[in-house]
């Protein structure tokens, strides 16, 4: 098995169970971070969350019916299906989600 294959493996293996910044706890907010900012998007977000989601659900179904990003997202894991790339696309979103509902201050879940 390659490298880029033993990679991948890992990748979709324990990828799945290991916080997405588990390597860079130590790295903090970065300079630019704003608390009051980001809060003001966070609430926005909530505010929004049934729009912004609607959004994201459409956008999703309008990339699938292009065919290359069909394929990009279909052929960029070895089950070549779309139920695969959905799957792919809403995790991303998930992770988003993530991002609006979590504090970003150290010691939190993310930092």
């Amino acid at each position: 098995m390659s490298s880029e294959d033993k990679y991948l493996d890992d990748l979709l293996s324990v990828g799945e169970t290991r916080s997405v910044n588990e390597e860079l706890f130590a790295a903090g907010v970065p300079p630019w971070y704003d608390r009051v900012k980001i809060t003001r998007a966070q609430r926005y977000f909530r505010e929004n969350f049934a729009a912004i989601y609607y959004a994201t659900i459409c956008g999703l179904l309008a990339a699938l019916t292009v065919p290359s990003i069909l394929n990009a997202l279909i052929f960029t894991t070895r089950k070549p299906t779309f139920k695969i790339a959905a799957k792919r696309y809403l995790a991303a979103m998930k992770h988003t989600i993530n991002w609006y509902c979590q504090d970003f201050e150290p010691g939190s879940r993310f930092v």
